[in-house]
């Protein structure tokens, strides 16, 4: 269902009743990133953004399913970094997490097993 989430234009802040607000002043790119992406719909995300906010551990549950979807379609998907910089980002995703959702470690599994060998 969660992977759904993505297709339904709706926020993070919405789909979790939770406004962060706006950054503080002083805030670091990352985190006025992060706060801005919790209030773009989801399928308006892109590789990157994604990559980021699961990087920064952030509603991962919501997360990580688009993630494996977009994954699925291109296991060497690119952010601002290099070519499978996503899935590299998705295999840091604490362990916990994936104990959690078994159907989705598999999924991950399967898909570093069949990603094409970077160059």
């Amino acid at each position: 269902m969660a992977g759904d989430l993505g297709q339904s234009g709706g926020t993070l802040t919405e789909l979790e009743r939770d406004d962060w607000g706006a950054p503080p002043v002083d805030a670091t790119h990352v985190i006025r990133r992060c706060t801005e992406l919790r209030r773009i719909p989801l399928q308006d995300f892109g590789i990157e953004d994604l990559r980021l906010m699961i990087a920064q551990a952030i509603s991962l549950p919501i997360l990580v399913p688009i993630a494996l979807a977009r994954l699925s379609d291109d296991p060497l998907a690119e952010g601002d970094f290099y070519p499978g910089d996503l899935l590299d980002q998705v295999t840091k995703v604490p362990d916990t997490y994936w104990q959690a959702h078994p159907t989705q470690a598999e999924t991950l599994a399967q898909t570093h097993a069949a990603r094409p060998s970077a160059i």
